[in-house]
């Protein structure tokens, strides 16, 4: 077995090889993108393009054209999207859920 899925086994997770599986699968409706910076504009883009929903963590993109993709697509899309730091979302959650 590969290391991913010795990893992924015990919390009963899916192994898979990369995050375009992932949003290929109709049992997902929507991600969470929480990777290093510099993908988070790519990553949101395969997202959109998959028709789901996304939230993904600040910054969204790494210039104002990539912004500028982001946003275009998802004017064109069925999916939702929501992008804000995760403390500021977490502290929402904990307020919530309290």
């Amino acid at each position: 077995a590969t290391v991913r899925h010795q990893l992924a086994g015990p919390f009963g997770a899916a192994a898979v090889e990369g995050f375009r599986s992932l949003t290929a699968r109709d049992d997902i409706d929507a991600t969470l993108i929480a990777v290093p910076d510099h993908w988070h504009a790519l990553a949101t883009v395969w997202a959109c393009q998959a028709g789901k929903d996304v939230y993904v963590e600040k910054p969204l993109g790494l210039s104002i054209e990539q912004d500028l993709i982001v946003a275009k697509l998802f004017k064109n899309s069925k999916g939702s999207f929501n992008t804000a730091r995760s403390n500021e979302v977490l502290i929402i959650v904990a307020w919530v859920v309290n």
